[in-house]
């Protein structure tokens, strides 16, 4: 019995090298994203959020928590940009919530009381005969789904 031509063998080996790889790079990117909230941490005490909100958004990115949310949450705040800080407060009740953190909750639900009057409503009415027709709606430069 011959064996196939290599190109045409089961990828096994290198599956074998991802399987064995993946609780490195999950390591890894859960030490990277420990650093960017540390960093986040330290720039938001110094009041520099355009430098701490990006480094808090990587580290959400890398491995989301409810805490890194509500710093997050409390950056774009401290920066004006009340909409986004708004949503992402309500993300982190709901993750305080899942998790069981009453403190959390509790800190998300003040931000999100003190909110309440400064963050504008809009309401969208779409005219008859122009459901289907493409609309894109942003909130504070990002595309809202």
């Amino acid at each position: 019995m011959t064996r196939p031509p290599l190109a045409r063998r089961p990828p096994t080996l290198a599956l074998a090298v991802a399987v064995m790889l993946l609780p490195r790079l999950v390591r890894a990117e859960r030490r990277q994203a420990q650093a960017l909230f540390e960093q986040g941490r330290v720039l938001l005490e110094a009041q520099r959020y355009a430098e701490a909100c990006p480094a808090f958004a990587e580290s959400q990115r890398l491995d989301p928590g409810g805490g890194t949310l509500l710093n997050l949450a409390l950056c774009h705040e401290k920066q004006g940009r009340l909409a986004t800080a708004y949503t992402e407060y309500q993300d982190a009740l709901s993750a305080a919530r899942a998790d069981k953190r009453p403190e959390r909750e509790r800190l998300a639900l003040l931000h999100l009381e003190a909110l309440e009057g400064k963050v504008a409503r809009v309401r969208f009415e779409i005219a008859s005969g122009a459901e289907g027709a493409p609309i894109t709606i942003e909130l504070d430069g990002t595309k809202v789904p």
